[in-house]
């Protein structure tokens, strides 16, 4: 930020914007602030490096030193050690500092609640349909990272400030090999969403899973026909799949819900005079918007009961992608691959989508469970999330990240602080719009390791796939409607699917 100042306290990293009160820094001498960041730029470099000299500095302010204004001055300063290697090293190390085993925050003194410490939440698999092509399903949980796993950094950046050399393995194209502990995950709420799924589910396969063959779970509110499940599989054959349905009924959640929760429901649902009347098409404000109590309860899903899933226990890497998610080429970067050899804890089509807005109350529900707040977030040139943090003074909003593509490491996610997270976020407003999934999947690394967050596009992998009609959640593509596109630059762009999908694709993706 032009007008930030780079600030190591207690080991932590963090940005200090100066306050409307505190002027000096705009009033101070010019040779004032050039020794001043002279002497912030060798304090950055010695906690992870002697190699920066005085001379070393000094040649770099000289750099600057016909800037007559002191707002570029800094500007230029903060690029100049933000863009160095050593910097970039010394980031990963402070994150790498503040996460543990238990999810506590290094500078911290605060301790989660009890609920963080308590068993892991579990869901039925009583009902779940299970249709096999090949091996078995483990039923062991999966158990958290070690210390070291959670706090190990990547690859040293190199001098251009870019990960080359795993980039360069990853772009190679022959990364495509199937890697254990990985499955493909989405959430449909009924029957009336088995066009979409079959549509994207073939898709995907002809892009990408035809060639890993990863478990695919698809997650159901209400049970699905057993003849188009058969069929579902038989699309993405000889990939196993594994249908999971709800354990309860949402009237069997709300007779669980608290009577301050029912009431907030109730209030929140201006169709309905009591709890009995809801129905899953029952629309609910929540803020600024208003939803069906079903897709509600779908962000809610997404947001805190898919991290303790049974059926997910034995995974440790998951590839979600929304029942509307659509590819348009074959996939010739490897996702999967690139997350594990990056080891990264998100990576995620597009960052940022979306902000949950301070006045929600977020920023205090970050400092409860992670006990500082969130500033600012960007994406560096190497595809790498850098973020500047707070004691209790940020009042910015949060960013979030698009939920419709991403891959997350679920042994970080399980991490009892992160569990924490997902209950305060959630609180007492179940069937939440406002508390949803781009959110929840955002807050943990970004609280806790930002630079084992990365983005798709900048980092290098372009598979190009199209969400109500954005490509990458990023630009529109011109022609709008996903069956238009397959039935003219697809017949180019996409001919893999074209024989095995046409007749499928009946979804056109707004």
């Amino acid at each position: 930020h032009p007008s930030s100042i780079v600030v190591i306290h207690n080991n932590v990293l963090v940005h200090k914007a100066p306050s409307l009160k505190d002027k000096s820094i705009h009033t101070m001498k010019r040779d004032h602030i050039k020794y001043l960041l002279i002497g912030i730029l060798i304090g950055v470099f010695s906690i992870k490096s002697t190699e920066l000299s005085w001379s070393t500095a000094q040649e770099t302010m000289n750099q600057i030193s016909n800037v007559d204004d002191t707002r570029d001055a800094i500007t230029k300063m903060v690029r100049v050690v933000a863009l160095s290697p050593a910097f970039s090293e010394t980031v990963a190390a402070v994150d790498d500092a503040a996460v543990n085993t238990t999810g506590l925050v290094a500078a911290s003194s605060a301790t989660p609640p009890p609920v963080a410490s308590q068993p892991l939440e579990t869901a039925s698999t009583s009902n779940t349909s299970t249709i096999t092509t090949s091996g078995t399903t483990k039923e062991n949980v999966a158990e958290p990272p070690t210390q070291q796993e959670v706090r190990e950094s990547p690859t040293p950046l190199d001098t251009a400030g870019n990960n080359s050399n795993r980039v360069a393995k990853n772009m190679s194209g022959t990364a495509f090999t199937h890697h254990p502990g990985v499955v493909i995950a989405v959430k449909i709420h009924g029957e009336p969403f088995i066009p979409e799924i079959k549509q994207s589910f073939c898709l995907l396969h002809a892009a990408y899973n035809n060639r890993v063959l990863y478990d695919v779970v698809l997650f159901a509110t209400i049970k699905l026909p057993e003849d188009e499940v058969a069929a579902i599989q038989k699309i993405i054959h000889p990939a196993k799949l594994i249908v999971q349905y709800d354990e309860q009924t949402l009237q069997e959640q709300i007779a669980d819900m608290t009577p301050e929760q029912q009431d907030i429901l109730v209030n929140r649902c201006n169709e309905a005079n009591r709890t009995e009347d809801l129905t899953w098409h029952h629309r609910c404000r929540d803020g600024r918007f208003v939803m069906p109590i079903a897709y509600c309860w779908m962000s809610e899903f997404r947001s805190k009961q898919i991290w303790t899933q049974k059926v997910l226990a034995p995974y440790k890497y998951m590839l979600w992608y929304d029942s509307d998610a659509f590819a348009t080429q074959v996939w010739k970067q490897d996702p999967i691959d690139f997350m594990i050899q990056n080891d990264l804890l998100l990576l995620t089509a597009n960052y940022a989508q979306g902000k949950t807005p301070f006045r929600s109350g977020v920023q205090s529900k970050l400092f409860q469970v992670y006990n500082r707040t969130f500033c600012d977030g960007v994406i560096l040139p190497n595809g790498r999330l850098n973020v500047s943090y707070g004691g209790e003074t940020c009042r910015s909003p949060v960013k979030q990240v698009h939920g419709f593509f991403h891959v997350t490491n679920l042994d970080f996610y399980r991490l009892p602080i992160n569990l924490h997270w997902s209950n305060v976020q959630i609180g007492d407003n179940k069937f939440s719009r406002l508390w949803d999934d781009q959110l929840a999947v955002a807050v943990p690394p970004t609280m806790l390791a930002p630079h084992r967050v990365a983005e798709m596009e900048i980092s290098g992998l372009k598979l190009e796939v199209m969400h109500n009609g954005d490509i990458m959640g990023k630009r529109k593509w011109k022609g709008g409607a996903y069956k238009k596109f397959f039935r003219s630059e697809g017949v180019t762009k996409f001919p893999e699917a074209q024989d095995k999908c046409r007749a499928l694709i009946k979804v056109p993706s707004r």
